[in-house]
């Protein structure tokens, strides 16, 4: 949803009637460029962790399993 929040008003930053020239895209805001680059450090964050709580969750549930098939 934050994306498509984002790509919604950096299209009406671009609007006619400059439209997608050189022009246009020159009125784009900087802070639209930040912003995206905070949102995607944010989400690769979260994945990234997310990744490695499921990789040790994993580990563990593998252990568990191999602790009861010996028994």
């Amino acid at each position: 949803m934050i994306y498509l929040g984002l790509l919604i008003l950096l299209m009406r930053q671009i609007e006619p009637p400059n439209g997608r020239t050189p022009t246009g895209m020159y009125r784009v805001s900087r802070w639209s460029f930040l912003t995206q680059a905070v949102a995607d450090g944010i989400l690769f964050i979260g994945v990234s962790i997310l990744s490695l709580i499921q990789e040790l969750m994993t580990n563990k549930a593998s252990l568990a399993l191999d602790i009861c098939h010996v028994f």
